[in-house]
């Protein structure tokens, strides 16, 4: 495996303890959001669902979200699927929307 691929493993990985963590919420749209973690991890890594596993990390939600886009962010734009940028920012904006969500609450 290359470092490539290693790092969309592990953001894949991430994304997928992300999406299970916000199932737990007790947020009416965390189910919601959770799909569309799992959409955004689908695209990032097709096929890599088979091959998850424990992943070490941070035990939120956001921590998760963050530790997938670090580990895309690693990748050179040359290195990596041509559509790279388009799943970092759709990560970005995974966790900019889940950041207003964690200000709104009371």
């Amino acid at each position: 495996m290359t470092d490539t691929q290693t790092l969309l493993k592990r953001a894949a990985d991430h994304l997928t303890a992300a999406a299970c963590l916000t199932r737990c919420d007790d947020i009416p749209s965390s189910h919601a959001v959770a799909g569309v973690i799992e959409l955004t991890r689908a695209g990032i890594a097709p096929g890599a669902l088979e091959d998850v596993g424990p992943t070490p990390g941070p035990a939120s939600t956001l921590g998760r979200l963050h530790a997938a886009l670090a580990a895309l962010d690693t990748i050179g734009p040359l290195d990596g699927p041509p559509d790279l940028l388009a799943w970092s920012w759709q990560v970005a904006d995974l966790i900019r929307i889940l950041e207003a969500r964690k200000a709104a609450q009371p």
